[in-house]
């Protein structure tokens, strides 16, 4: 959950000398969310900056700049010296010294506030998109030429360095020796010598990036159309993937490791206060498009647009104070181990720890002060077994901003759990129009969306996703994720019953994919996965060599797709064993998503009549053959029973387990074994009078050790009875449910 300021509460303060009319200090002092300010122009702005709250500068087409001295609210209009050319960026090392730069290879530079404009040699006469200005000295600038230009001496001369065959658009310095540009073609390049020598990044696009922001000498975010943002934290070595919606950025900023904006066409503003993982469209107020963001800090902020459009806010649009990023809610952790508490937050000043291990009803201290702005803690976890914990993160200056987990998490002696997958994992168990991601933290990505498909019983663990055939327009699940697989290796896992092809059986039947990252995909049938001798599950993505996967129609099967970088190969199990090993050439699948799942962009077909899916999973590493044999049949949490009994030891005896925890809310696991097949496994929970609550388990099993998560979300208080019948066997146990 994240805590949000009083609209009522100006923030920050202003000093007022002698007497202000009440009206001009209304406006000037606060914005609730995104306001249109008066420009008295309709020239099409291209660029914004302040140098204080009182005093920015906008500039756009035919040499148009202007500035204000009281936050926004009136504009004189300066002359740069340039007629028909775009002022193209701004930058200032204080508020007399700046410099601009536009079209034709134009740059001013003004001593005095903006007073004159003097005109600069930049011995090119190609257009000079971006301007960073670390100090009064140091000077770069990126052409759409491809070079670079460096000033040592404040803009009296200026270096060439070639860089790219491609347009740069864009330049962003994080000290005077590192710095990065990007442009055309999705081209990135990055300095640590002060701009004498430039090295190529590879950021996983071919669109063009218009902004970047360098935070710090390794935190760099980039934005572009066609939805696609892109940010690294090691200097460029990996990049990662953000959905952005197939929006078209026009600009980036982020304010810290935590809080930044985009802007784009059509009145587009989002922002980040997850450092980038997830996106929130704001309502900016204007269909106009909107091409540079500026803010001073977390809160204040404008954004300039076509038709003299200028937009102010001084909460951040949304009022956002704090909020606990993790543990924030499924989470497993183990006794004395160390574990980073994250979180966010728009204040500066210093933040309070506390921890609570029975749902917020007694609170212990972590920390009594910490840098709020360093965004993490990392905190020894307690000793002890409770499944009821929670964080708590508070503002020590004003204890009214406060945040807490948005649900619990577990703490235990030892950990009895297989890890949760960490990026995607749907188990297809609820909602009509949604269904949840419980990957750890799935709170990045929220709810799938469902849309021309069902949920119904009848899944790997209990119920799955029923297909309805048609195609990817109309009949799909959305993700709202980005596919971004790191190098490092990954698994990707999912559950398909009653295999069939679809009303054209020549048609592939799309089982995931996004189109955005290297047309990544898998499906049934199709080019490759329809012979006359045999049917198979075909995995492609750019780079990839085919992988094939044969399947017998109508039947049953659980697929994991592995990728190990060293040596670069793909493994293939079924049924928790492997089956193929299939070396490959190092890929990188990156995109700008959303993956779906049950279908591919628009092809025909998705996921066919009444054919089934369940347990999707994503992970960000490459799982080991122990814990895929030990959990391809089961569903998560997945208690550790005995790793060696689950992959080589049949159980000599029947034995349903006391679940865990007990007491519980909302969820609990319930683990059993198997000493040999049956035809039916039943595995149901009863209310204490002995009216059936919930079928969690009706269908053939083979011996085993097993374990299924009951969420109890929907019911009241009380005793719950869940009895496993198996052949002969029947045993029946009692659980608690907390409210």
């Amino acid at each position: 959950m994240k805590i949000y300021l009083n609209k009522m509460i100006t923030k920050g303060k202003i000093n007022i000398c002698l007497m202000l009319l009440l009206t001009v200090f209304i406006n000037s002092a606060a914005y609730s969310g995104w306001q249109l300010m008066q420009t008295n122009s309709s020239a099409y702005l291209t660029s914004v900056h302040f140098t204080d709250p009182m005093t920015g500068y906008i500039g756009g087409l035919n040499g148009f700049l202007s500035k204000t001295t009281n936050g926004g609210i009136n504009w004189t209009v300066q002359n740069p010296v340039m007629t028909s050319q775009f002022v193209r960026d701004i930058s200032f090392v204080n508020s007399n010294t700046g410099f601009i730069c536009g079209d034709d290879g134009l740059i001013r530079k003004t001593t005095n506030g903006g007073l004159n404009w003097i005109p600069l040699t930049a011995n090119t006469s190609s257009g000079i998109y971006g301007i960073d200005a670390l100090d009064s000295l140091h000077v770069y600038a990126s052409v759409n030429n491809g070079t670079v230009l460096k000033s040592t001496n404040g803009g009296l001369t200026f270096e060439t360095v070639t860089v790219s065959g491609n347009q740069l658009l864009t330049i962003d310095f994080s000290s005077r020796d590192t710095g990065y540009t990007a442009g055309q073609g999705g081209v990135v390049y990055k300095t640590t010598d002060g701009g004498l020598s430039w090295i190529s990044l590879n950021a996983s696009t071919l669109n063009n990036f218009w902004d970047i922001c360098a935070l710090t000498n390794n935190s760099l975010y980039l934005a572009a159309y066609y939805g696609t943002l892109r940010k690294t934290n090691d200097a460029g070595d990996n990049f990662s993937s953000a959905f952005g919606y197939n929006m078209n950025f026009e600009g980036i900023q982020m304010v810290n490791s935590m809080i930044g904006y985009t802007c784009g066409l059509g009145g587009v503003i989002n922002k980040t206060t997850d450092g980038g993982y997830s996106w929130q469209q704001q309502i900016s107020g204007t269909t106009e498009s909107v091409n540079e963001i500026f803010f001073l800090n977390s809160l204040t902020g404008y954004a300039a647009g076509t038709n003299g459009t200028l937009l102010k806010t001084t909460d951040g649009s949304d009022n956002f104070a704090v909020s606990v990023l993790s543990p924030n809610n499924r989470e497993v952790l183990t006794s004395l181990s160390s574990f980073p508490v994250r979180w966010s937050c728009a204040f500066s000043g210093n933040v309070k720890l506390e921890y609570s291990l029975n749902n917020g009803a007694g609170w212990n201290v972590i920390q009594n002060s910490v840098p709020a702005e360093d965004f993490h803690y990392y905190w020894t976890v307690p000793p002890g077994n409770s499944s009821q914990c929670r964080i708590r993160i508070t503002s020590v200056e004003n204890p009214a901003l406060s945040d807490v987990s948005d649900g619990n998490f577990t703490i235990v002696s030892s950990n009895p759990f297989y890890n949760v997958p960490e990026l995607v994992y749907y188990k297809f168990n609820r909602g009509v129009n949604s269904t949840p991601n419980y990957a750890i933290p799935g709170e990045y990505t929220g709810s799938a969306v469902i849309q021309g498909m069902t949920l119904q019983n009848g899944g790997l663990a209990d119920s799955s996703l029923v297909g309805g055939g048609g195609g990817g327009t109309t009949n799909f699940v959305s993700t709202n994720w980005a596919t971004c697989l790191p190098g490092t290796g990954w698994t990707i896992g999912f559950w398909i019953n009653n295999i069939s092809l679809g009303a054209d059986p020549n048609n592939a039947v799309y089982l995931f994919g996004d189109v955005t990252a290297g047309n990544l995909r898998c499906y049934y049938g199709g080019a490759g996965g329809l012979t006359p001798v045999d049917t198979a599950v075909m995995f492609r993505c750019a780079g990839l060599t085919d992988v094939r996967i044969p399947v017998v129609r109508g039947q049953s099967y659980y697929i994991h797709i592995v990728y190990e970088p060293l040596p670069s190969a793909v493994k293939v199990y079924v049924n928790g064993i492997l089956k193929q090993t299939n070396l490959q050439p190092l890929f990188l699948p990156v995109g700008n998503g959303p993956l779906t799942v049950g279908a591919h962009a628009s092809f025909n077909s998705s996921l066919s009549q009444n054919m089934r899916m369940d347990e999707f999973r994503i992970y960000n590493r490459p799982l080991a053959q122990a814990e895929i044999s030990a959990t391809w049949n089961t569903t998560f949490p997945s208690v550790i029973t005995s790793v060696s009994n689950q992959l080589s030891i049949i159980p000599d005896k029947y034995l349903l387990y006391n679940n865990y925890p007990n007491p519980f809310n909302p969820s609990t696991v319930i683990a059993f074994e198997l000493p040999s097949d049956f035809l039916n496994v039943n595995l149901t929970v009863y209310d204490i009078s002995g009216k059936e609550v919930e079928v969690l388990l009706n269908q053939q099993m083979q011996a085993g050790s097993y374990s299924v998560e009951f969420s109890a979300t929907d019911l009241s208080a009380g005793v719950y009875l869940y009895k496993l019948e198996a052949g002969n066997y029947s045993e029946t146990k009692r659980m608690i449910l907390l409210k």
